[in-house]
């Protein structure tokens, strides 16, 4: 249970307990009433008696009576001490008592019960005598004060016993979480990032438990993508090295004396070193998306010019190589769009050239610009020889090189360059493709 649900509890029985201690105590006392005696009617009993009973006094005695607790008897004489009315087994109905035997039955019981004497009517013959016996244990009434003090130390108890088993109910909760996440935090802390981090309950605690494992899968796998850079890095910048390296030692030892020989060395270290340079360029590239602040640079721009004006300067570059670059937008009024224009043109330019490399010569390569549904789609389409099957779910991961790119020099940055600028500005990129069918690379922009 969530905490904030415990503590709404526990305050909603604070609420409840009153109106529920008021239902408590009336269903006791409507438990505890006492049970209505039935007393004979006047009819029965001048029946039974076989003399005239004064009515009215009889009634004022039979109210009497019915109104008294079960627990109290009562034994009723009329004038010549017959008795009509006894709730006492020993004293039947119908016999007489004299005065003696009155004065015995109270010497008897004196240690039992409490005698009171009441006379009804007017005197005489008429009149009825009421003897009332109370249990001299019962015979002080409850003090009401008493009982008010005792229901609310009733209440207060209930309160505290409730209040009590949910404080402790929430506390054993929160410590227990709190003990898990701290020890979870303590191995993330340690580099321990293969333990998954598990906490029982369903409280913000362990809801917290939910975002920290996230961010420990999240840290192992940036980890484990430092150790691919790194080891990517390291093995795609010696071949390079060890060219230069050995073209360089091959100079100094003497084995190219002759100056076309030199020439053609020197040469080779010089492509070397720029492919170096730009390999460079792109970790630099790569390595600045993991940071904000190219974001600060963020510029609201056209996309469909910056689009056509990249387009134009590339179009020369596939013409030299024999492949038609072509450009076309729908689009009707500007578009502007927030961007890093030179991380997005150099996107676009991984994007094409990887086109124009992959496309024989005199293919072709569109590409589009697109508005459909508040999205701008950017689509840039060869007739190459493809990807495939196997290699195109892997194509944006990182130093990932395909079948068709083995033999191509590159350390398998480019793709997954544009992958990174495209989702750091919050953009969508797909690649849909078929081996010797071409392939088609789109990015969704949203309309701002």
């Amino acid at each position: 249970m969530k905490i904030r649900s415990q503590f709404a509890l526990l305050l909603l029985g604070i609420l409840v307990m009153p109106f529920l201690s008021m239902a408590l105590i009336l269903l006791y006392d409507y438990y505890r009433s006492p049970e209505r005696i039935e007393v004979p009617s006047y009819a029965d009993v001048s029946a039974q008696s076989g003399s005239n009973v004064d009515r009215a006094a009889w009634e004022r005695v039979s109210r009497f009576i019915s109104r008294r607790p079960k627990r109290i008897e009562h034994v009723v004489l009329d004038g010549s001490s017959r008795v009509l009315y006894s709730t006492i087994p020993s004293i039947a109905r119908q016999s007489a008592l004299s005065g003696d035997e009155v004065l015995a039955l109270v010497r008897e019981t004196r240690e039992k019960y409490l005698w009171q004497i009441e006379i009804s009517g007017e005197g005489g013959a008429s009149a009825l005598t009421v003897f009332t016996l109370l249990e001299r244990r019962n015979h002080r009434p409850p003090d009401p004060f008493l009982r008010i003090f005792v229901w609310v130390l009733l209440f207060i108890g209930m309160v505290f016993v409730l209040a009590a088993v949910i404080i402790v109910s929430v506390t054993q909760s929160i410590a227990k979480s709190v003990t898990g996440l701290e020890t979870s935090t303590r191995r993330i802390a340690n580099g321990e990032l293969d333990i998954p981090v598990e906490l029982k309950g369903s409280n913000e605690i362990t809801s917290l438990a939910v975002s920290l494992n996230r961010m420990r899968l999240a840290l192992k796998e940036e980890s484990s993508r430092k150790s691919r850079f790194i080891m990517g890095v390291s093995h795609d910048l010696k071949t390079p090295l060890a060219l230069i390296k050995g073209y360089a030692e091959a100079i100094s030892d003497g084995y190219m004396d002759d100056p076309a020989s030199r020439a053609k060395s020197l040469s080779l270290i010089a492509s070397k070193v720029d492919q170096l340079g730009a390999m460079i360029d792109d970790l630099i590239g790569y390595v600045k998306l993991d940071s904000e602040d190219w974001k600060r640079s963020l510029r609201t721009l056209d996309l469909a010019s910056v689009v056509g004006s990249a387009i134009g300067r590339m179009a020369d570059d596939a013409k030299l190589l024999g492949r038609e670059l072509s450009f076309a937008s729908n689009l009707v009024a500007p578009a502007p769009v927030p961007m890093d224009e030179r991380l997005f043109m150099r996107s676009l330019e991984n994007i094409v050239t990887n086109a124009i490399r992959y496309t024989e010569e005199g293919g072709r390569i569109d590409v589009t610009l697109e508005e459909a549904g508040g999205t701008y789609v950017l689509a840039v389409r060869d007739d190459g020889c493809g990807i495939a099957g196997e290699d195109l779910p892997h194509v944006f991961e990182l130093f990932y090189r395909g079948t068709s790119s083995r033999r191509e020099e590159g350390m398998g940055l480019g793709l997954s360059i544009v992958k990174s600028v495209v989702d750091s500005h919050g953009w969508k990129i797909a690649i849909d493709s078929l081996p010797g069918r071409g392939t088609l690379v789109k990015i969704s922009i949203p309309r701002r």
